[in-house]
Parts: C-alpha cells; structure tokens; sequence
C-alpha cells in the first residue's frame, strides 16, 4: 500500500524557496553547473532542479554534495540561509543575533523545527504556562538559561541527528522537571523551571 507523502506547511515551503534559490546562487557564483553537480556527484538533473526551486528540501546527503561543491561547512551554510529567511518573513528586523545562534537557528529551520527561532528577539523568551506567577523582575534570566539551553540543542542536532535530540530534550525536560519540584533555593527552582519548559518546548517541536 502506497503512502501519502506528507503535504509541507507553507512556512517549510517558504524555507526551501530560500534554501533552493540560496544554492542556486552560491552554485554559479562559483561558475559551476547544474550539469557539472550531476557528474560530481550521484545527483539526477531533476533532483538538482527541484532542489534549487524550492519544490523539495535537499536530503542531508544531498546538502553535503553542495557543501563539497562549494567549500562551505554545512553549518554555517544552514546560518546564511537561515539570516536570509527571518529577513524574508521579516524584512523590517533590526537584530543582530550571535554567531552560536545563527548557527542554531540555522539547524533548527533545516531540521523543521519552528520552536527553536532567534534567540535575541524578546518575543522568544516568552514562557508557557509553568512559570507564571514568576515575579516580573526575575524574568532577566532566561535570556541566559535558554541561549544554554539552546546552544546544547544545536550540538546534539548537528553531531547525532534529530532522533537522538527528541531523546535528549525529553529526558532533560524531565530532570529539570524534578530539580524544580525539589528543595533548593528561589533562584535555583527558577533556573531549572526555565531549563524544563525550554527542554520541554525542543521535545515538542522534533515531532511537530
């Protein structure tokens, strides 16, 4: 029985537009050819062109012949695509995020996951439900907690894959969980509320 392959959201779709078109351009900025990618690499020429328009994601082995090809490390190709998309869903930012976050938001968008966006835009440290009643002035510890939080994410996403980060978050969610319902200080169940709903949040999204 044949299976329905999954409709993408139009924000995925968008995201492989910018994806396909960025390859594309870095691909002839380098005067290489479409056809040239086919005899490089075990690509077929229609790969190649649903690839750089945008009518399909490239696989992890593809994205790695195009890092070949063009001498760029995948992260930080993932870092300049994901800088040209939050500049075509918002033109008029003004932030101006840390490398690390670049690179975690850049893994993050290839990988489909919504929840992990720009560290740097305030609207982001917004937390659910499970830390209200925090007071309001408490509040300049996220920003820490999560980009540490975060910057943990990338690199398990980056080095083992998104299986193994579904795993981690829900474990950590879960051990941070229990350090916020135990004994300890004001400040300690705060960080470990943070670190629980954020763990919790990553965990969220690798399945969404």
């Amino acid at each position: 029985m044949n299976r329905e392959r999954p409709r993408r959201s139009a924000h995925r779709a968008d995201y492989h537009q910018v994806l396909g078109s960025h390859l594309r351009a870095l691909r002839e900025a380098r005067g290489i050819t479409g056809l040239e990618m086919t005899k490089r690499f075990p690509m077929s020429t229609a790969s190649v062109s649903k690839i750089e328009n945008g009518q399909r994601g490239p696989s992890p082995t593809s994205l790695g012949y195009y890092c070949d090809a063009l001498e760029i490390g995948v992260v930080d190709l993932l870092a300049q695509v994901g800088v040209t998309y939050r500049l075509h869903r918002n033109p008029f930012s003004a932030q101006e995020p840390s490398q690390t976050t670049l690179w975690l938001d850049g893994l993050a968008l290839y990988a489909g996951l919504p929840s992990l966006r720009t560290l740097d835009d305030p609207v982001d440290l917004v937390l659910p439900g499970e830390v209200n009643g925090i007071p309001e002035q408490c509040l300049v510890l996220p920003n820490n907690e999560v980009r540490r939080v975060r910057e943990q994410a990338a690199e398990i996403l980056a080095v083992d894959g998104l299986a193994a980060l579904e795993l981690a978050a829900e474990s950590r969610a879960e051990r941070w969980r229990l350090a916020a319902a135990g004994e300890g200080s004001e400040a300690s169940k705060l960080r470990s509320n943070i670190r629980y709903v954020e763990w919790s949040r990553i965990a969220a999204s690798c399945w969404r």
